[in-house]
């Protein structure tokens, strides 16, 4: 039976040079792959580095996830979810 509340599959804390602060993923989202969490986390950063600090949310879509993600003094939050989510 198909879960009817979204879910985070990883949730992320950035430094402004792309250095994983923090960093939770999700069973079925690249837990066990440090390797390639890190390409993850590489991607996702050199996408949304160019966004300006305090401003609102922003969405994008990386390979085949939402991304929702707020960038705030020298951190940059990401939360990443399955496509089929509502960002909102």
């Amino acid at each position: 039976m198909p879960s009817i509340a979204p879910r985070a599959e990883a949730i992320l804390i950035l430094d402004s040079e792309g250095r994983r602060m923090v960093a939770k993923y999700s069973r079925s989202f690249l837990l066990a792959a440090r390797a390639k969490q890190a390409t993850f986390e590489a991607t996702l950063f050199s996408k949304t580095k160019n966004v300006k600090m305090g401003s609102d949310s922003e969405v994008i879509m990386l390979e085949n996830k939402i991304v929702v993600f707020k960038a705030r003094a020298d951190l940059v939050i990401y939360v990443v979810g399955s496509r089929d989510e509502n960002e909102l």
